[in-house]
């Protein structure tokens, strides 16, 4: 996934690692029918300097919310949608209200 952004509000997170901070300025977002339902997730950081994700990052330990939590992960010929908003991960990350359009995936 390849995303290409100017000028996004920034925000200053604690790295999972623990040992840095590193600032963010967005999220991607994965979208799914899954049980009869279509749901959606971010599943990772963005930082000013990121402006790609493997699809590597797309499963459900880093979705991290049912129904695309533990072991999900799309399947090679579903039909996914994804796209990258401003930080969205929790209440006090949103700064700025914007995304990109949503595209249609056929998951490799």
């Amino acid at each position: 996934m390849y995303f290409d952004r100017t000028g996004w509000a920034t925000h200053k997170i604690r790295h999972t690692s623990g040992t840095k901070d590193i600032y963010v300025d967005a999220n991607p977002w994965i979208f799914a029918y899954i049980n009869g339902q279509w749901v959606g997730g971010t599943f990772e950081w963005m930082t000013p300097t990121t402006n790609c994700r493997t699809v590597s990052k797309v499963d459900g330990a880093h979705v991290k919310r049912a129904p695309m939590s533990g072991s999900w992960k799309p399947k090679s010929g579903e039909t996914v949608y994804i796209m990258v908003s401003a930080t969205a991960r929790f209440a006090q990350h949103i700064k700025t209200l914007k995304r990109t359009s949503v595209v249609k995936v056929i998951w490799p």
